[in-house]
């Protein structure tokens, strides 16, 4: 009887890595008919927008930039994390808005009042997206809360769920090209 369990096992394991094989090459034969720079391009910049994971060099070269442009001087920070992974390797009580995962900072600032605007300004251009929930200015300090947008993706996942790669729209192309632009 244990050998039947075991040829039953492997029959199940052969199954599903046809299965892994067959969305792999299906995701494949999609990304293939793209022109491989415009790829890459429109991969970097999406990437650059929403990272695939929490990269706080990224978050704060991002906060340092804006800071530099502005003219002001950045104080402390608060980050409120959250989110934990399981023994799967998925998500925790994330803290998401729309489905997409996100970590806020709090970020003080200091300068005059004009320089403090121009670096929430700043930062509602800069990449990765950030979204700002509110901005307070007085006596030459500035608080900004902030959340920076990441979104962990599965290649295999998505093909294997059905979804059909394609080409991107007009308006996100447009979008992509925008970002592209905020540096």
């Amino acid at each position: 009887m244990p050998q039947l369990d075991t040829i039953s096992e492997l029959n199940s394991n052969i199954i599903k890595k046809s299965s892994d094989i067959e969305a792999a090459s299906k995701l494949y034969e999609a990304l293939s008919t793209l022109p491989e720079s415009v790829l890459a391009d429109d991969y970097d910049i999406a990437v650059r927008a929403v990272p695939i994971e929490k990269d706080l060099t990224l978050m704060f070269t991002s906060l340092t930039d804006a800071a530099g442009k502005s003219n002001v001087e950045l104080g402390g920070f608060t980050l409120n994390v959250g989110g934990v992974y399981d023994s799967t390797n998925s998500y925790k009580n994330e803290k998401q808005i729309d489905g997409i995962p996100y970590l806020n900072i709090i970020v003080s600032a200091t300068g005059n009042e004009t320089n403090l605007i121009s670096f929430g300004q700043a930062l509602y251009k800069t990449l990765p997206l950030i979204q700002i929930n509110s901005i307070q200015i007085h006596d030459g300090r500035g608080n900004f809360d902030v959340n920076f947008y990441f979104k962990p993706i599965k290649a295999l996942q998505i093909v294997k769920e059905g979804n059909n790669i394609e080409g991107l729209t007009s308006a996100e192309s447009a979008l992509l090209k925008e970002f592209s632009s905020w540096k």
